[in-house]
């Protein structure tokens, strides 16, 4: 089990607004990734976070202020605080983006420019503390590339496209936080089944 190494230089805590209860720290063990769609490999993703609001099961909040743009593939980090929790909050401050190509045998490119509100997601009391977090935006086989707008230069979707909402719709109300007991960053399949701590309303199936 892998040791925390916290680096926080603002701590304001016991508040419900997360406005008076910040963290401001350095990159940490914690990391952002995005599912990758059906028959879709996902090899550039990134968003600008502003924070991630972690409250407790009486409501009371703490957030980490990111206010960056983090890689959704390489898992850029943060540092989310020791405690219990009964609900995560992302909120965004840009448009995620993504390209990759379709798997299926065409190899074609595909793009997503994504236009999001907050991600919530919430579970029973879960500790973090010891291990970090993998927070997963969407699930995997989220979207197909049927949904997607085909064009000369392969498929794409952006705002004002037919499947846009229900695309922000399901990554908002369809992620997920796990516990990512080997400290790689990534969620594997045993994870996936046993280390999941909270999710969204509408994610499909999960560990708890």
């Amino acid at each position: 089990m892998m040791t925390r190494n916290l680096v926080l230089l603002l701590v304001l805590a016991g508040c419900t607004d997360p406005a008076q209860g910040t963290i401001v720290g350095n990159p940490g063990l914690d990391v952002l990734r995005l599912a990758s769609g059906l028959d879709v490999r996902t090899d550039a993703a990134e968003v600008a976070v502003d924070q991630i609001v972690l409250r407790d099961c009486e409501g009371v909040a703490t957030a980490v202020q990111v206010g960056a743009t983090l890689d959704l593939v390489d898992g850029d980090g943060f540092d989310a605080p020791d405690g219990t929790f009964c609900e995560v909050e992302v909120r965004f401050a840009g448009d995620l983006t993504a390209q990759g190509v379709t798997t299926n045998g065409t190899a074609s490119p595909v793009s997503l420019t994504l236009e999001l509100q907050p991600a919530i997601m919430t579970g029973t009391a879960f500790t973090v503390g010891e291990d970090p977090l993998v927070i997963e935006l969407a699930y995997p086989q989220w979207f197909a590339v049927a949904e997607l707008v085909e064009g000369a230069d392969g498929y794409e979707v952006g705002p004002g496209d037919p499947s846009h909402a229900g695309l922000v719709d399901r990554l908002v109300t369809g992620s997920a936080v796990f516990e990512d007991a080997d400290a790689n960053g990534t969620v594997s399949e045993t994870e996936r089944s046993e280390n999941e701590l909270a999710k969204g309303v509408r994610r499909p199936g999960g560990g708890r």
